[in-house]
């Protein structure tokens, strides 16, 4: 804690004010960027497609983690390599996917226990986080919105299979 205060320039007691520990530091903000995502998901033209329409709803957030792109590899690589950031992460993905599958049915004025708006809400994010995952194992290149909209791309168009053979070697 000490060190991460020194490298914030912060007081260990001003980082406490904030967090109730590192691993909080590493996975917070995660539920303000959901609130975000959903506010600007509500205001997209109806005509839209709801992939299309969550899709437009995280370009902010995609670009501001392209502006602070070294911060958000760092960020990425450490959760990868400890396990029990990863289930946190995913823990507090839980309730944003929750909120955002709400925020779906009452777009398309579904019930909340329809099956469509979590199951949209699901794979969307799992294709954000896949997006993340290659943007970071590729150290930022290509850009992660242009991973963000394949993943996307994949999704609208059923996710078919790829042609056979095609990149073999790549990740995730």
């Amino acid at each position: 804690m000490e060190e991460i205060s020194e490298a914030a320039d912060v007081s260990s007691r001003t980082f406490f004010n904030y967090f109730n520990s590192k691993d909080e530091a590493i996975i917070d903000g995660h539920l303000a960027d959901s609130e975000l995502v959903r506010e600007r998901f509500a205001a997209v033209q109806p005509e839209i497609p709801v992939i299309g329409a969550i899709r437009l709803a995280l370009a902010p957030v995609i670009a501001q983690m392209e502006q602070e792109r070294e911060h958000w590899l760092l960020r990425i690589r450490i959760i990868g390599d400890h396990p029990m950031l990863l289930l946190r992460l995913l823990a507090s993905g839980a309730e944003a996917e929750h909120l955002m599958a709400v925020s779906v049915a009452s777009r398309l004025r579904l019930d909340s226990d329809h099956r469509y708006p979590v199951l949209v809400s699901a794979i969307t994010a799992t294709a954000f986080r896949t997006a993340m995952i290659r943007w970071a194992s590729e150290r930022g290149a290509p850009s992660l919105a242009d991973e963000v909209d394949a993943a996307f791309a994949d999704l609208a168009s059923g996710l078919p299979d790829p042609p056979l053979g095609m990149h073999i070697n790549s990740t995730v």
